[in-house]
């Protein structure tokens, strides 16, 4: 059973997309990033008559000037996920 057929979009059953996975990247982030200073965040249902949220985007500010971005979906057919940090003097992408 796919995970698309397992989701019901109701809000009483599933808190959606950005509590469910992305709560886990802002996590993170956080603690790499340390305090944010603001938030450019946006939520889409896109399937008729869903209620939570399928999929998500945000951009952090961090208050000591770093940056970092937020993109989860129950939607994607993407099936590789990745996680970088860009720095001043190096950078680096797990996979």
């Amino acid at each position: 059973m796919s995970l698309m057929s397992r989701l019901t979009g109701k809000l009483e059953e599933e808190e959606g997309v950005l509590l469910d996975v992305g709560s886990h990247d802002v996590d993170w982030l956080r603690w790499i990033g340390g305090e944010v200073q603001t938030v450019f965040g946006k939520v889409f249902r896109v399937r008729k008559g869903i209620e939570a949220d399928e999929h998500a985007q945000a951009i952090i500010v961090f208050k000591n000037g770093g940056m970092g971005t937020i993109e989860v979906s129950w939607l994607s057919t993407l099936s590789e996920e990745s996680v970088g940090i860009v720095g001043q003097f190096n950078s680096e992408l797990h996979q």
